[in-house]
């Protein structure tokens, strides 16, 4: 097998830490495109990934079980997620009548729905927690 390559990095805002230009996006390991691999395949793309040294991963309270996921590897794994830079994201909200979904970036949404992945993930934060989705009625900077 080639030798791996080392992404170039940039730093996370100013002082914050050195990432990776490109991140690990998991909105696909929860069968947001089509049919959810098993378990025991999604572990092994998240062994395989932290193998190959992707330390910047991305996920969303919006993709399906993902965070649940990563939560039960976290468990398994307890000494990983140190080296792993993990965001999650808010504002898409499901809701129930009808069937869907509406997006809310309220400061009020924001603040509860971050002990929706705190939970799920079984981690006592979160590197980064950002906007998914602008509601167009929230001014950024009253959610910020």
């Amino acid at each position: 097998m080639a030798a791996l390559k080392t992404l170039p990095t940039r730093p996370q805002g100013r002082n914050g830490p050195l990432l990776p230009r490109l991140g690990l996006g998991l909105m696909s390991a929860s069968g947001m495109y089509g049919s959810s691999p098993s378990d025991q395949e999604r572990f092994n793309f998240l062994h395989e990934a932290y193998k190959r040294e992707e330390q910047f991963w991305d996920t969303a309270e919006k993709y399906g079980d993902s965070e649940d996921l990563l939560g039960e590897w976290f468990a398994a794994n307890p000494d990983k997620p140190k080296h792993i830079f993990l965001a999650t994201k808010f504002g898409i909200k499901p809701i129930e009548i009808p069937p869907g979904q509406t997006m809310d970036s309220s400061p009020e949404y924001c603040r509860k729905s971050i002990y929706k992945p705190l939970g799920r993930l079984g981690l006592p934060f979160i590197d980064l927690y950002y906007e998914h989705r602008f509601d167009k009625l929230t001014p950024i900077e009253k959610t910020m």
